[in-house]
Parts: C-alpha cells; structure tokens; sequence
C-alpha cells in the first residue's frame, strides 16, 4: 500500500512538473476545419473531424510535432533520471493476491467447476 501511495504522489508531482511547463511553451496547435453535419434538423460542427484519418499527412505531421514537443520536454525534467529509477523500483515489485475465499455453497461451487 505504500508503494502504490508513493507511484501515486511521484505521477502527481510529474504531472504538475509536466502542467507547469505547458503554460510556458505550448505543444503544436492543431488546425481547425469546420465539418458541418446535419442529424434529425440539427446542425452539428466537428472541427477536427480531419483528425479521424491516422493515415492522412496532416495527421502524421501534427503526432509526429506533438510528439517531439513531448519528448524534448520531459527530457528536459531536473529530476527525469530519478523518477525513471523510482518507477523501475515500483514496477518490479510483484504480484501478491490476498483475501482469497473458497465457496461453500454447493450452487456456487457448481458454477466454478
């Protein structure tokens, strides 16, 4: 319980890090197209409707931007390195099942054979 209280408040802490530099640079901006669709009289806009394509070249180019602003950020992070080694720690810490219970009722046991 206090490794996964730990992983909780390290992801916080990465994630207000990771909020903070947002408000300084923005990550690449993603073009608006009007698509106006009309369902039972209602007049419904989807503006990035073009996003829907994983193939189309604009879709490629803006992942493509928006993960590089990615990666450059959190390579920048003071403490990536440790955090890195904190989380490998975390993660390798097993399986353990606890409060197993076998059922006694013969209905129940019936349905799990």
């Amino acid at each position: 319980m206090k490794r996964f209280i730990a992983f909780i408040v390290t992801g916080g802490l990465l994630f207000l890090i990771a909020s903070g530099a947002s408000a300084q640079e923005g990550p690449p901006k993603a073009t608006v197209h009007g698509v106006t669709d009309t369902y039972f009289g209602q007049k419904i806009v989807d503006p990035y409707r073009w996003m829907e394509d994983n193939k189309s070249p604009e879709m490629t180019a803006w992942m493509k931007a928006q993960a590089d602003y990615a990666r450059t950020y959190l390579d920048h992070l003071p403490l990536r390195t440790q955090l890195l080694k904190r989380f490998e720690e975390l993660s390798e810490t097993g399986v353990r099942v606890s409060g197993v219970q076998r059922a006694r009722s013969p209905a129940l046991r019936a349905r799990w054979l």
